[in-house]
């Protein structure tokens, strides 16, 4: 219960920093000015301006602590109580104008404490405004309290003063139990997220992150909050120890409590009705508005939350659409799309172009001794209608699951593939079905992250391409999975006890018979244990497809990965790749960084060196970041070249020119390939007549849909392949 203090009249307005945090010399806004140095001049009131103010209805204990601009008139100052320093900018006769709103210039009917405004403000019927800096061109219309106490973090997990490490604000990633928590500063990236949460046994690291945090910020109280250029905050119940950059509209919203807004003028913030947010991080050129609820949280650059989405202790990464859901301890890379009602993500790490359908439940099941435990999907996941898992679970890159409830622990290692349960309850996997039935929906997706990408300022790096490094790895273990599934079939139905043969020697029968005799594989009962926590193993759909489907995919990959490096480098052939690349392992494993891919190796090699102390600040962190970005196309056709190099079985050093010259022909035909099943895969939308049983011709059917010649996403598909065709034809002159 909060009771009600007295203080002395003399005292509002001072005290926000407590002498024992000030040097003898200093004076109590050495902090305020240090803020602020040189921005503006003032000069103390005359006395004619005084009788002008007191005539207007303005009061001061001490009109001395009134200073202002030369060009101050004091017509433009009515009814306002000024205590403490209060600082005011030159007040031209102007009108500003917000969303059909238009105010004059000046200050008036207000509350102002030991505030600095600047230059042409429009503030009416500030309640109480308090400890504020304000830029040029602020407007403030209709605000309760807006106000910064002695403790004010804006939305940072430091401490203050002498407060006790308990009193720090964590927020508890990826696992309601808070061992995967991280402490939120303005400037964090998904990338530090990650490495945060997930290396939770690395004491060391942790500690480490936690002083980098620290070492950003003043521990002394008393910092004032700042409102940037051109902010204008309108009917706003509360904005309490808030720190608002430049161009920022904030109409209507309920209250802002602990926050750093990170708007800027080529990304500005925009905060709308009924939203109240608490303890977190806005970044720029983010959209919140339709009774948004949050706390504990960061936001990415042009993260968009509306209709009521509610979320607490989450981290949502750059480019995400968030509505009607409910999110909690919840980490989410780039490109997160869930805006569906009764969507439900709990205690989940997401790693990016995910798209959560409406119903979906996932976490919070409460059907263990504790709380629940954890969720990972890679990219690109995708949950049916009304699903609902059992944790924990796991996911690779690019999965769809249909409708149903699955209760049992899922594992699915097979990339682009079908989940699906069949009337049986059977688990029933479908590897590259995405690949093969729908490859439109990846294109789209590649498109999509291009597109959607609002960003001036790309601070985290993101990759959106379907056929990457980590997808790449992940379909070469889900070709030997079902390389060694398809060998102890085959063992099963000799003399051979499947169970004593090395996985090795079950990968050898398998595949061979995958190259050879595919029809015989598809005829074939495929089991394979481990995907589910069940008695009964999954069973495999399409096995024979879909290992040739990766292995084209995988070679598609290497060899547009290949033929741009070479591009871009000017090399003529393959034994200048070799030249580049040496004998050094192109395959090492790759984590996705916060939407960047980065050779496992280097992440290693960082996290080493944070914890030897290399780094004394952040900054310094995210330009390892971007060492690495530069580094990443050099990486990746290494990559690219032993995946090509493993695909025609070549030993030794270097890349033959036979196989190169039928990799060449076989590039053209797999990007050709490629096109054809993107259009295959819309074309079935227009060739369904359930589809079409709305229109009563064939010309409104067109008129509603648009041609299949005019879609965008064939079109660049098809572009691209034209390019890429091109880029084969010059090296196959040349090989």
């Amino acid at each position: 219960m909060r009771k009600i203090v007295k203080h002395p009249a003399r005292d509002l307005g001072y005290g926000l920093t407590g002498p024992m945090y000030l040097p003898p010399s200093e004076q109590e806004r050495a902090l305020r000015d240090a803020l602020q140095p040189g921005l503006h001049t003032y000069r103390p009131l005359k006395s004619g301006e005084i009788d002008a103010l007191q005539q207007n209805g303005c009061s001061s204990d001490d009109w001395s602590s009134v200073q202002v601009g030369d060009r101050f008139n004091p017509r433009q100052v009515v009814g306002c109580r000024f205590c403490g320093l209060v600082r005011i900018g030159n007040l031209g006769n102007l009108v500003h104008e917000v969303a059909g709103l238009k105010l004059p210039v000046g200050l008036y009917h207000s509350t102002i404490v030991a505030c600095d405004i600047g230059e042409n403000p429009v503030i009416h019927h500030a309640r109480y405004l308090a400890y504020y800096l304000l830029g040029d061109d602020v407007l403030l219309h209709n605000v309760g309290r807006m106000a910064v106490g002695p403790d004010a973090r804006f939305g940072h997990g430091i401490l203050k003063g002498e407060e006790p490490e308990e009193a720090r604000s964590w927020i508890d990633l990826g696992n309601e139990n808070g061992r995967r928590r991280i402490l939120a500063f303005d400037g964090i990236l998904p990338a530090d997220a990650w490495l945060w949460s997930r290396h939770r046994d690395d004491a060391q690291l942790l500690e480490r992150f936690k002083e980098l945090t620290d070492a950003r910020f003043d521990r002394r109280p008393g910092y004032y909050g700042t409102v940037g250029d051109r902010t204008a905050i309108i009917n706003t119940g509360s904005v309490i120890d808030t720190a608002i950059g430049t161009d920022a509209t904030i109409d209507g919203a309920s209250r802002l409590e602990n926050l750093t807004i990170r708007s800027t003028a080529d990304e500005p913030v925009t905060i709308g009705d009924d939203v109240t947010l608490r303890d977190g991080i806005v970044g720029a050129g983010c959209t919140i508005a339709g009774g948004v609820r949050a706390e504990r949280f960061v936001f990415g650059s042009s993260v968009r939350l509306d209709q009521g989405a509610r979320l607490r202790h989450c981290f949502i990464a750059d480019n995400a659409h968030i509505a009607c859901a409910e999110l909690a301890s919840v980490l989410t890379y780039p490109h997160h799309q869930q805006h569906h009602n009764n969507s439900f993500l709990i205690a989940a790490t997401l790693l990016g172009q995910s798209n959560i359908a409406a119903g979906a439940t996932i976490g919070s099941n409460h059907n263990s001794r504790g709380a629940d435990w954890e969720f990972l999907a890679g990219r690109g996941f995708f949950p049916g209608l009304c699903t609902s898992f059992r944790y924990p679970s796991r996911f690779a890159s690019f999965v769809m699951v249909v409708k149903g409830d699955y209760p049992a622990e899922l594992n699915i290692p097979f990339p682009f593939s079908l989940v699906a349960r069949g009337d049986d309850g059977e688990l029933r996997v479908t590897p590259a079905f995405a690949l093969l039935e729908n490859a439109y929906m990846l294109a789209r997706q590649e498109r999509n992250g291009r597109r959607r990408d609002q960003r001036v300022t790309r601070r985290q790096h993101i990759v959106t391409d379907v056929l990457a490094p980590d997808t790449a790895d992940e379909m070469l273990r889900g070709a030997a999975l079902i390389e060694q599934a398809v060998g102890r079939a085959v063992l099963e139905q000799g003399e051979i006890p499947p169970d004593e043969a090395p996985a090795e020697d079950l990968a050898l029968i398998g595949r061979k018979l995958l190259a050879e005799e595919a029809e015989a594989v598809e005829r074939l009962e495929l089991r394979l244990a481990g995907l589910e926590r069940s008695r009964r193993p999954a069973r495999l759909l399409k096995a024979a497809a879909a290992w040739r489907a990766y292995r084209d995919a995988l070679e598609f990959y290497a060899m547009r990965t290949l033929l741009e490096a070479m591009r871009s480098r000017h090399m003529d052939g393959p034994a200048e790749l070799h030249e580049w690349f040496g004998a050094g392992n192109g395959a090492p494993g790759w984590v996705n960084l916060g939407g960047q891919l980065v050779p496992a190796p280097e992440v290693e090699i960082l996290r080493a060196r944070l914890r030897a102390g290399e780094f004394t600040r952040w900054e310094e962190v995210h330009e390892e970041y971007d060492r690495l970005w530069d580094q990443y196309p050099e990486d990746v056709a290494r990559h690219a070249y032993q995946i090509l190099r493993g695909l025609y079985e070549v030993e030794g050093d270097g890349l033959p020119a036979e196989p190169w010259r039928r990799a060449l022909a076989r590039a053209a035909e797999l990007s050709q390939a490629w096109v054809e099943r993107v259009v295959r895969a819309r074309s079935r939308d227009y060739d369904d007549p359930f589809r079409r049983m709305t229109c009563d011709s064939a010309a409104e059917w067109e008129a509603v849909m648009g041609s299949l010649a005019e879609d965008a996403v064939i079109q660049e598909t098809q572009e691209a392949h034209n390019r890429f065709k091109d880029l084969v034809a010059h090296y196959q002159s040349t090989a």
